[in-house]
């Protein structure tokens, strides 16, 4: 996994896409942040602008459940509710302004595929999916 450092004094705009075919075949494309942290032993990886979060034993494994958690969390609301609206939503408060403060921040760039007018096996296109390390500075 790469990752690339930078300094940045605010993250980019989130986003959020989503395409339906008639034939009941739907394509996902998020951007967003990610946080990321350690305690103890368990590493916990939060969404900022869409309030999603997991838990793992490494960096890796937090962020191989996120981005598992979120295709599975975003197939869920599609075949419910036939959308990702329900989704749509800023974490806590408490958690943009830990986000703002906080050192070291990651990425996701997560684009899907949901074809739900079969019942096929889903996928994950892992080659799709970067988590990339972003520093922030501290604004007054």
């Amino acid at each position: 996994m790469n990752a690339s450092t930078a300094r940045a004094e605010t993250p980019k705009m989130a986003t959020a896409a989503h395409v339906q075919t008639k034939d009941d075949k739907h394509a996902v494309v998020l951007s967003l942040h990610v946080m990321v942290e350690q305690n103890g032993a368990t590493w916990f990886a939060q969404g900022v602008e869409l309030d999603y979060a997991s838990a793992g034993s490494s960096m890796d494994d937090v962020q191989d459940r996120f981005a598992r958690g979120l295709r599975s969390t975003i197939e869920a609301n599609l075949k419910r509710h036939n959308s990702i609206e329900r989704l749509l939503k800023y974490a806590p408060v408490a958690v943009r302004e830990q986000f703002k403060a906080s050192a070291m921040a990651f990425e996701l760039n997560l684009v899907s595929s949901f074809d739900l007018a079969d019942n096929l096996p889903s996928s994950f296109p892992f080659h799709r999916l970067v988590f990339a390390e972003r520093t922030q500075t501290a604004t007054c």
